[in-house]
């Protein structure tokens, strides 16, 4: 699990790398609207000299055409005709002049008549061909044709392009759609982290109350033991008998309870602390030791029968929590008992294989359903049992030992056959010599 800082950073770098790229993605978009737009400009640009040439000559007209075309904003282009010219020829020569610049774009064209100071429009459709613009056919009007005001002795013509931002944008589709799922993947990122953040919080939420709950039960399971304790001991009479009765068995309560309360507690601190873990070089056979005396306490007046097979050379060590691989041990111990009953042979065997130390704890009980096997490290996760009720906990054992099991760098598996008892082997990496 990470770390809230390296959260933060991961999110922040994660962040200003996709930022980065939306803005690199938009700077292309504007450099190729510009390029696209200059190639455009640049095309009618040559189609309308010539067209303006060819008018030239239809006029008899020597002058130069070098001037001839001027832009007038963005959609629109002023052209100097220096005579008069039949309107549909003049339409007919800017059609085949945009089709050999491969402009196959709707226009409309003024023709300015200074003898008669009025202007004629046409527009080319082309779908529908050359229109008379002053009464069209419904829909065959493009755009409100542009106001321009022409005054002297010269013929003008204004060629005005409605569509030309449309044909720029659909020439540009594919980097615009891929600055769009930029900009969607961006927009993700943010939301996703938002809800990790979120989540991270109550997460923390979450370890804060189950810290506190167990602290809090901690106090009165204890003033609960002392008082049993100290009822046992003045227990006396013909009431003695029943009352150390009820005693021992708030005793026994108290400690269940107790120990429940200490496995949450082990599973909060270990999901709050998993990166300040007290490592340090752990003797293997003295840890074994000391788990296997604590287990054997465990078995006093119990029909278990328990064999512990040190098959390890004594200075083995490795780098680990002392207690916390202690407390794992004695969860796969203790869970033997549980479900194997009475009568279950356990063996803890510890060897030396293949350069890793191998621990095993075997038991001769009912085994696990291969169906579950899968489930059964998931936190509180309990095997069905049917209608019994003695095995009581929480489901928090087994996912506790896989945390501090993959926490020390090792790793945990099962083998079990239902009827036929489990094995579960632990596999950690010995400190070299």
């Amino acid at each position: 699990m990470l770390t809230s800082k390296t959260l933060r950073v991961v999110s922040l770098v994660s962040g200003l790398a996709l930022g980065g790229l939306v803005l690199i993605q938009v700077f292309w978009v504007q450099k190729a609207y510009r390029f696209t737009n200059e190639q455009f400009q640049n095309r009618v640009t040559l189609s309308l000299i010539s067209v303006a040439s060819q008018v030239y000559r239809y006029n008899s007209d020597t002058t130069s055409v070098r001037e001839a075309v001027t832009p007038l904003g963005d959609e629109d282009f002023l052209v100097s005709l220096n005579g008069t010219v039949p309107p549909d020829f003049l339409l007919n020569l800017l059609v085949a002049e945009f089709r050999k610049q491969s402009i196959l774009q709707d226009f409309q064209v003024g023709m300015y008549d200074c003898f008669a100071d009025s202007m004629v429009w046409r527009t080319y459709n082309t779908k529908l061909g050359p229109l008379f613009s002053g009464k069209p056919p419904g829909e065959a009007v493009l755009k409100k044709l542009p106001s321009y005001t022409f005054s002297g002795e010269s013929h003008m013509m204004v060629v005005h392009f409605p569509g030309k931002r449309s044909f720029i944008a659909r020439e540009l589709r594919v980097l615009s759609a891929s600055t769009l799922g930029v900009m969607v993947i961006m927009g993700v990122f943010i939301f996703v982290v938002v809800i990790v953040f979120r989540e991270k919080r109550l997460s923390a939420m979450r370890q804060d109350f189950i810290n506190n709950m167990t602290h809090e039960f901690k106090t009165p399971i204890s003033t609960l033991l002392v008082a049993a304790e100290a009822l046992k001991k003045q227990a006396s009479g013909g009431e003695g008998d029943r009352v150390q009765r009820y005693a021992q068995i708030i005793q026994d309560e108290s400690l269940r309870l107790k120990t429940h309360v200490e496995q949450i507690l082990k599973i909060a601190m270990v999901e709050s602390t998993r990166n300040n873990m007290d490592r340090q070089a752990v003797n293997v056979l003295e840890l074994l030791q000391s788990v296997v005396e604590q287990f054997k306490s465990r078995l006093e007046n119990s029909k278990v029968r328990f064999e512990f097979l040190p098959e390890l050379p004594s200075g083995v060590s490795i780098l680990g929590d002392k207690n916390h691989l202690s407390n794992a041990l004695f969860n796969l111990l203790d869970n033997a008992v549980k479900y194997g009953g009475e009568s279950v042979q356990i063996r803890l065997k510890a060897q030396l294989k293949l350069g890793q130390v191998v621990l095993e704890v075997s038991d001769t009980g009912p085994g696990i359903p291969k169906a579950v096997q899968g489930m059964i490290f998931e936190k509180f996760y309990r095997v069905s049992t049917g209608n019994r009720h003695d095995i009581k906990g929480f489901g928090l054992g087994l996912s506790y030992v896989k945390q501090i099991v993959r926490l020390h760098g090792g790793q945990i598996a099962l083998r079990s056959k239902e009827g036929e008892g489990a094995v579960f082997t632990l596999k950690l990496k010995p400190l070299m010599p």
